[in-house]
C-alpha cells in the first residue's frame, strides 16, 4: 500500500477506493523520477477511463433499482455527464 494514492485516506479512516490497471507491471517509470508524460500510454488510459465510467454507471443503475428510497439525483452518481 506504500505506493497507493488512497493509502493516506485509509490511514485517516476515510472511505477510499483504489482502481488499478497494474501500472507497476507495465510501466517501469511508475512512481519514479523518470515518470514523465511521454512514458504514459494515453490511448490505454482513455480506454480504461471509459470502461470505469460505464461500470460506475451500471453500478449506479443497480443501486437505484435496489432502493426506491433514494432522493432525486441520489445513487452512486448524481447526474450523467454524457447527456447533452
Amino acid at each position: 500500500m506504500g505506493l497507493s494514492d488512497h493509502g493516506a485516506f485509509w490511514k485517516k479512516a476515510s472511505p477510499a477506493v483504489m482502481l488499478t490497471d497494474t501500472a507497476l507491471c507495465r510501466n517501469p517509470h511508475y512512481h519514479r523520477d523518470t515518470g514523465r508524460p511521454n512514458t504514459l500510454a494515453y490511448p490505454a488510459m482513455a480506454e480504461l477511463t471509459g470502461g470505469l465510467y460505464d461500470a460506475l454507471l451500471e453500478l449506479d443503475r443497480a443501486s437505484r433499482a435496489r432502493s426506491s428510497s433514494l432522493p432525486a439525483g441520489g445513487g452512486l452518481i448524481g447526474a450523467r455527464h454524457d447527456q447533452g
